[in-house]
Order: C-alpha cells, then structure tokens, then sequence
C-alpha cells in the first residue's frame, strides 16, 4: 500500500542502536556526561544518519514522490537530529518506553509524515509562488 515504508530495515537498524546504547548505557552515559553531546553524535552520528537516510530514500521511492535532493537532504537531517534526541532522552531516562516502543511511536511519526507529503503533492499548492 502506499503511504508505507519498508520499515523492517531501518527499524531493525533503530533497534539494533538502541540495545547497543542499553548494553552499553554506563559507558555511553559516561561519556555524555563527560564528554559531551557532540563526542557522542560523532560516534552514533553516522548510524542515526545512514538509518534514517535509507528510510527518507525508501519512502519517497514507494510513494511515487518527485526527486528533490534538496528535500531528501533537509529531511534526513531533520529526522536524524529528532532521533538523536530521542536516543539521548532515553539514555538519560527522560523517556521511559522501551526500544521496541520508541522504534513503533517514531515510525507512525514518519508515517505520518509520509502522508503529509503524499496530501501536499496530490493538491495544486496554491500559496507557494
């Protein structure tokens, strides 16, 4: 169907960070604290990207949406900047939900996402110029 992505990769890719972080989460807390946001983002920067970059390139390949480097680009960085936070809230225990529940509640998000662009492309914009 359309609207849908194929989830089970980079989902699995978001859940495979997260049970990292959790076997990991002294030393990833560790280094947070310590070192900082920025050391941290340099080391799972690259997965979040990558994750998140398969996902916007799949979802505009199944739904039929135009090429836009441009918006490909700005979306990936915006999502990977909304997951990293989300992995960051976690790690510091500002969000309680397990992985398996972040990963399901950040995929509707993209879902809905998806269907936003989806609505927008079908309907004349008439207030861009």
């Amino acid at each position: 169907a359309r609207c849908q992505v194929d989830r089970q990769g980079w989902q699995e890719g978001f859940l495979r960070l997260f049970r990292y972080i959790a076997e990991n989460r002294d030393i990833c807390l560790c280094a947070l604290d310590s070192l900082g946001r920025e050391y941290l983002k340099g080391i799972f920067g690259a997965d979040i990207k990558s994750i998140v970059r398969s996902a916007v390139r799949q979802m505009a390949l199944e739904n039929g949406f135009p090429e836009d480097a441009e918006r490909e680009e700005l979306t990936t960085r915006f999502l990977t900047i909304a997951a990293g936070g989300v992995l960051e809230g976690w790690l510091r225990g500002e969000l309680t939900q397990t992985p398996e529940e972040l990963t399901r509640q950040v995929d509707e998000i993209v879902q809905d996402y998806i269907r936003g662009v989806a609505l927008r492309l079908k309907e004349p914009d008439t207030t861009r110029r």
